[in-house]
């Protein structure tokens, strides 16, 4: 099995989608089309679900969870 990625609110969104092109569906579901977004390569993950008024805690379980699903198939 391998390791469990953790991603906090501070990695950028634009980092998050390059190394995680899988996210994007767990983004899309909240109405962030964070992979054309002028604002994607300077704004963190918390200043996104801020401007899209989303619970960072819930956005963030869900991107880990998205990742680590990945990881393990």
């Amino acid at each position: 099995m391998k390791s469990r990625k953790i991603i906090n609110k501070d990695i950028l969104i634009d980092e998050l989608i390059r190394k995680y092109p899988e996210v994007c569906k767990v983004l899309e579901k909240y109405g962030m089309n964070c992979k054309e977004c002028a604002l994607a390569p300077t704004s963190t993950l918390e200043n996104a679900a801020e401007i899209h008024n989303i619970s960072l805690k819930v956005l963030l379980n869900e991107i880990n969870k998205c990742i680590n699903e990945k990881l393990n198939e």
